[in-house]
């Protein structure tokens, strides 16, 4: 019997930059295992390198050394056409703002990872319908962006992410930029829905509330990961 790979993988992970003749370290060698169905918050103080870190995860950047897997494929070995596809099929993504397509009502935005990977927009409208009304915007789903409030612009992009039942969802700082209440409702989806859709979890967060619901708590500093309950380690 097969044993079933890891939704994520990241393995002796490195990262920098240049600035002027320094070169900056963000990430040191980082390990990081996810199983699927598991969620993940990752901790760190402003610059500790979140948002690097979920650029490699997801695909968006390659490490200067080390590698990424999601569900045993190996990030680094796919081409470019094969990477933009996988990452459209198996991953997805929710960020502190938004980004939906302004000219896109919020049915075709949820439905465009859909449509992208080749289904009809009229199938793939009928699953965005069905899952918008699952996050409680069934009503809205004509609306445009610039009609939505802050919050339900952010459960469109949570539906839109989870829309093509990736393997892993990964999120950075998807409340940031709402209020408590707000910030509240999109916590909930995202402990319940990506469970139900069997896909593990990564997000990057200052938001505390967020981060004691999820299954684990890892504090990002010095381009390593440790437990959040390592006081050596902790930024905050």
């Amino acid at each position: 019997m097969n044993e079933i790979p890891p939704a994520l993988e990241a393995r002796a992970l490195v990262k920098g930059y240049r600035d002027g003749a320094r070169r900056i370290e963000v990430l040191r060698g980082l390990d990081l295992v996810v199983a699927p169905g598991s969620s993940l918050a990752v901790l760190g103080a402003s610059g500790s390198g979140k948002s690097t870190l979920l650029h490699l995860l997801g695909g968006l950047d390659r490490p200067d050394g080390g590698g990424v897997a999601v569900e045993g494929r190996d990030l680094a070995r796919l081409g470019a056409r094969e990477r933009l596809h996988f990452r459209n099929r198996r991953l997805g993504f929710v960020y502190q703002f938004h980004h939906l397509i302004a000219e896109l009502s919020a049915g075709d935005n949820v439905a465009l990872p859909l449509v992208l990977g080749g289904r009809s927009w009229r199938s793939a409208r009928g699953e965005a319908a069905a899952l918008l009304g699952r996050v409680g915007l069934g009503a809205r789903l004509h609306n445009r962006p610039s009609t939505l409030s802050g919050g339900e612009r952010q459960r469109v992009a949570v539906a839109r992410a989870l829309v093509a039942r990736p393997a892993l969802v990964l999120a950075d700082e998807p409340t940031g930029n709402l209020d408590p209440a707000t910030g509240g409702e999109v916590v909930q989806l995202l402990c319940e829905l990506p469970r139900a859709e069997g896909a593990a979890l990564v997000v990057a967060t200052h938001d505390a509330h967020l981060a004691r619901v999820l299954d684990r708590r890892l504090v990002l500093r010095e381009g390593r990961l440790t437990e959040e309950g390592d006081a050596a380690a902790s930024p905050l």
